[in-house]
């Protein structure tokens, strides 16, 4: 598995991509690359907002592996502990901007442009799995 750290911090958010899409390039065919990009980009955001509310900028860890017809893409942090699929709020498409409730949005992304996600807790890292199948 190919790891690489950058600070949890929006100054870094130019940074990690460029290195995601380097990596997706390589592993991922262009039409379901895109759409996988978006869904790391929003993952990492959300970590770079609300993973280190008390002593920003924290890590974030980033990895890949690939597997015969899949490919996972592994963000870590040691932020407080939140899962992010757990209970994901319904997203009502047809819904007018008032009658939308705030939050939520991109998690609906990232499960929608992924082929799957699993979230984990170890050793006081979230660890957020996004895969797609090659």
């Amino acid at each position: 598995m190919q790891t690489r750290q950058f600070r949890a911090a929006l100054s870094e958010l130019d940074p990690m991509m460029r290195w995601v899409r380097e990596i997706l390039n390589k592993f991922v065919l262009p039409p379901k690359a895109k759409r996988f990009e978006l869904a790391i980009e929003e993952a990492l955001v959300n970590v770079i907002h609300y993973a280190y509310p008390a002593f920003p900028p924290g890590v974030v860890e980033l990895a890949y592996s690939t597997q015969e017809g899949k490919f996972d893409f592994v963000i870590k942090d040691q932020g407080i502990e939140f899962n992010p699929l757990d209970n994901p709020k319904p997203f009502d498409k047809d819904a007018t901007l008032e009658d939308r409730d705030i939050g939520g949005l991109g998690i609906h992304f990232i499960l929608k442009m992924s082929d799957s996600a699993t979230y984990q807790r170890v050793d006081g890292w979230n660890v957020l799995t996004l895969s797609q199948l090659t």
